[in-house]
């Protein structure tokens, strides 16, 4: 955490909460008192209008993202990724709630499961094998330590910030590593990809796509290859919406949003699978594709 610590206070006011002290024999952490901030999840469905600037929010918090991979892929940090590469029950539990569920959810909904059911296997069975890979493996600069639950949830945003449009810019904080592990960088990707699509949906949050567009051209540096992957897991982070929701809650009244995730992030899966760069181009996703260079 220190090391975390020291080097992500970075990108345009974006940082982890600070750390006071930790000990090591009972693993208590002493961190910073966020008091007075909410989650960006709450800024953007909120009754008081989100008046940042949602284009560039999304670009700073892109570079960031990019400035952690980058960070902990280098040779300094080694010890760190030795240590995060360890958390193999994280990455079963994140499994489990993500491509372990979302073939399930979608049998649910038999046109979609009928037209799609066997692709969407295929992509279960590859995502599969893709977490049974360790950091053993021989794999490309696409793999490393992720943050594992980088969504709006995780982000963290003064109270004072919403219905106003501050001098200093917005500070934000990023928050809950304890899903840190080894795995595909563009997992952190589609999953905040997912979730602010999922805003769009179901919060009618107008300025969750803009927060998509800018998000991902400050990320910047996708292959063309990683750019449909990244769809594939923005797609099944919205159709596990479905599992995600709170189980006592009703679907009457949003029968047509439940429908619309499930129809759009099927797509985003199928079309990713199929590599079809020509249907990504006319969807809320061909901001992937403009930084995306051909990796043929």
């Amino acid at each position: 955490m220190p090391a975390f610590q020291l080097n992500l206070e970075c990108t345009n006011q974006i940082r982890t909460p600070r750390l006071y002290h930790f000990n090591r024999s009972t693993k208590t952490q002493i961190i910073e008192d966020l008091s007075g901030t909410m989650s960006l999840t709450e800024a953007l469905t909120s009754n008081t209008p989100f008046t940042g600037d949602p284009n560039a929010l999304g670009k700073a918090l892109g570079k960031w993202l990019r400035n952690f991979h980058s960070w902990t892929a280098d040779g300094a940090q080694a010890h760190l990724r030795r240590s995060v590469y360890e958390n193999s029950a994280m990455r079963r539990i994140r499994y489990d709630i993500s491509y372990g569920a979302f073939v399930d959810v979608l049998k649910n909904f038999p046109n979609i499961w009928e037209a799609k059911g066997q692709i969407l296997e295929k992509v279960k069975s590859m995502a599969t094998e893709e977490y049974a890979r360790t950091p053993h493996d021989e794999l490309n600069t696409s793999w490393g330590v992720v943050h594992g639950d980088f969504w709006t949830g995780n982000v963290l945003i003064s109270s004072s910030n919403i219905g106003k449009r501050p001098e200093g810019g917005i500070e934000l904080f990023i928050i809950d590593w304890e899903l840190a592990q080894y795995g595909r960088l563009g997992y952190d990707l589609g999953q905040m990809i997912g979730d602010l699509y999922e805003r769009a949906i179901f919060a009618s949050a107008e300025s969750a796509l803009q927060l998509i567009r800018g998000f991902v051209s400050g990320y910047e540096s996708l292959t063309e290859e990683e750019a449909f992957r990244v769809a594939i897991h923005a797609g099944q982070h919205l159709v596990c919406w479905y599992i995600r929701r709170d189980p006592s809650s009703s679907l009457i009244g949003i029968e047509k949003q439940v429908e619309e995730a499930m129809c759009i992030g099927s797509d985003f899966i199928v079309k990713g699978w199929a590599q079809d760069r020509d249907w990504f181009a006319r969807s809320d996703l061909a901001c992937l594709f403009t930084y995306a260079e051909n990796s043929e």
